[in-house]
Formats: structure tokens, sequence, C-alpha cells
């Protein structure tokens, strides 16, 4: 029988909680022209909802910065296997002379290889930081551009918040406003370049 009504007592408390969390998420998600209305305002609080992530990921400007970027990696690593080439044959070089007990073209040749391995490490860093830092300049780039638009979008349609989805638990998919922002990306800003240097 205690066990019984801890149950009880456990299920109550739990559904207690609960009739909070909604009663909260009620007021919150009421219609924002009620509490407008209440409050005498002719206006009423508009909110939105934004996928960031969408239009970092999916906008034709995000896809153009993508194959830049893959375009200059594929560059990068062919230019990288040349010199990697390039050691593997310079390496071969001084096994054999190793085995021909040539001492002092030994030294020579395994000084000339030891410069040009910290010459092809250099390179790979100095290229793989390039391409790193020209992709995140061209997303700064992109998100400067999302937040225009989507302020511009705000003002034109009267709206007084605009939250990132990310940071909503429940929401009205009317509240959404990915789709028409997405739109307005892709026909004002189609392509942002990358400039790696050479």
């Amino acid at each position: 029988m205690k066990l019984s009504k801890f149950l009880v007592l456990f299920v109550a408390a739990k559904l207690a909680k609960l009739v909070i969390l909604f009663a909260v998420l009620g007021i919150f998600s009421a219609p924002a022209s009620v509490n407008a209305q209440e409050e005498g305002q002719e206006t009423p609080f508009k909110v939105a909802v934004l996928d960031i992530q969408a239009l970092l990921s999916q906008s034709k400007a995000a896809k153009s910065i993508q194959k830049q970027v893959e375009d200059k990696r594929e560059d990068f690593q062919k230019e990288i296997s040349k010199e990697e080439k390039k050691l593997k044959e310079s390496e071969e070089k001084l096994i054999k002379l190793g085995q021909a007990q040539e001492e002092e073209k030994f030294k020579e040749q395994k000084k000339e290889f030891e410069e040009d391995f910290v010459e092809t490490r250099e390179l790979v860093q100095s290229r793989r930081t390039a391409l790193e830092k020209a992709y995140n300049e061209a997303m700064v780039e992109l998100r400067n551009e999302i937040v225009a638009i989507v302020s511009d979008f705000a003002n034109e349609n009267n709206y007084g918040l605009v939250l990132s989805k990310t940071s909503v638990v429940i929401g009205d998919k009317s509240l959404d406003i990915t789709e028409d922002v997405m739109k307005r990306l892709d026909k004002d800003v189609s392509k942002i370049k990358v400039n790696v240097p050479k």
C-alpha cells in the first residue's frame, strides 16, 4: 500500500510539472495580436523562425563556396603529389648512394633531401592554412549577407523578433521564414568568391 501511495504521489507530481510547462508554453505561444489588443497596441508583435544552418549549407552562395574550396583542394593535392613524388625519387637515390658507400655524395644528397622535405611540409601547411582562411572569410561574408537580407525581410514584414531554429523547442511551422529568405538570398547573392592566394 505504501508503495502504491508513493507511485500515485510521484505521478501526480510529474503531471503537475507538465501542466505548468504547457501553461508556460501556452502563454508564450499565444497569438501576439491578442496580447497587443489587451495592451491597446495597433500593430501586433510578430515573431519568425529561421534555419540559419540551411542557409549556410544549402543556398546557392554556400554551394558556390563549397565547390570553389573543393576545386582548390584538388589543385593543392595535385601540387603536393608532385612534390611527394620528387621526394620519393630523391629518397631512392639516397638509398642507392648509401649502398654504394659513396660517403661524400651521400651526405650532400641527404642534406638536400632533408631541405626538400622541410619545404614540402611547409608547403602543405601553408596551403592548408590559406584554404581554411579563405573559406572562413567567405563564410563570414555569407553570414553578413544573410543578416542584411533577414533584416530587410523582417522590416518589410513587420517582424519584431527573428529566432534561430536551433533555439526554438516548440513553434508553429507558419513562423518559419527560411524558404522566403532562401529565395531572396539565392536571387541577390548566388556566388561568393573564395580568395585563396597563389
